[in-house]
């Protein structure tokens, strides 16, 4: 069963949302970022936002080299460091 249109439309909304608002606050700065990419990973998969987990992966994947440098790099899951270094 398919949820009502007016969710499926705000989901969409909130996700594009939430991936615009990183990939700006990241800027090309990405190891002085104000915001955790990590963090937000997280809070996406303990919510099952699986799009958004997915931008966030994607993202870290390619921006490896400045992400590595965070402090916060360090707090990926194994399953996630396992993606990332792929």
């Amino acid at each position: 069963m398919c949820p009502p249109l007016h969710l499926c439309h705000s989901h969409l909304l909130i996700n594009r949302y939430i991936s615009k608002h990183s990939d700006i606050a990241t800027g090309g700065r990405i190891q002085r970022a104000d915001i955790s990419i990590v963090l937000l990973l997280q809070y996406c998969q303990y919510h099952q936002a699986q799009q958004l987990s997915d931008f966030f992966l994607h993202f870290i994947s390619t921006n490896y080299g400045p992400m590595k440098q965070r402090e916060d790099f360090q707090e990926l899951t194994k399953a996630n460091l396992s993606y990332v270094d792929e």
